[in-house]
């Protein structure tokens, strides 16, 4: 290879290299928000009941247990799997990311505090929609 085609072999890997420079300087994935939630767990209600949060959000709801028995807060649906149990005086927390738009119960699955009326609603919607 003579001086000049190893100066353009030079130069070519060179722009490629700024080439791919540049093009990984694009934006970044977006992050989802992320938004905490605190719910008070007392006998026999939680405060608030319910909250609205848009979709594909990251939550970190927390449960703190104001009352004088064990509480826990329990998803049905698509977040069935998440349970938070707190002991009294004591805060507990779960990170999760909504799923799609719609309403998702909650409750306390300690005895019988759910048919007390320890039950609550999560509801998932774009912040768009009134």
């Amino acid at each position: 290879m003579t001086g000049r085609g190893r100066a353009r072999g030079a130069a070519t890997l060179l722009a490629a290299f700024f080439l791919l420079l540049l093009l990984s300087c694009g934006k970044a994935p977006q992050q989802p928000p992320e938004v905490e939630i605190l719910i008070k767990g007392n006998e026999y209600d939680f405060d608030p009941a319910g909250f609205r949060v848009p979709p594909k959000t990251i939550i970190r709801l927390v449960l703190e247990n104001v009352g004088e028995q064990e509480h826990s807060l329990r998803f049905e649906s698509d977040v069935s799997r998440l349970r938070i149990f707190a002991l009294p005086g004591k805060r507990a927390s779960a990170l999760f990311t909504t799923p799609r738009e719609g309403g998702y119960p909650f409750w306390c699955d300690i005895g019988s505090h759910r048919f007390f009326g320890m039950e609550g609603v999560m509801t998932v919607r774009s912040p768009s929609d009134r």
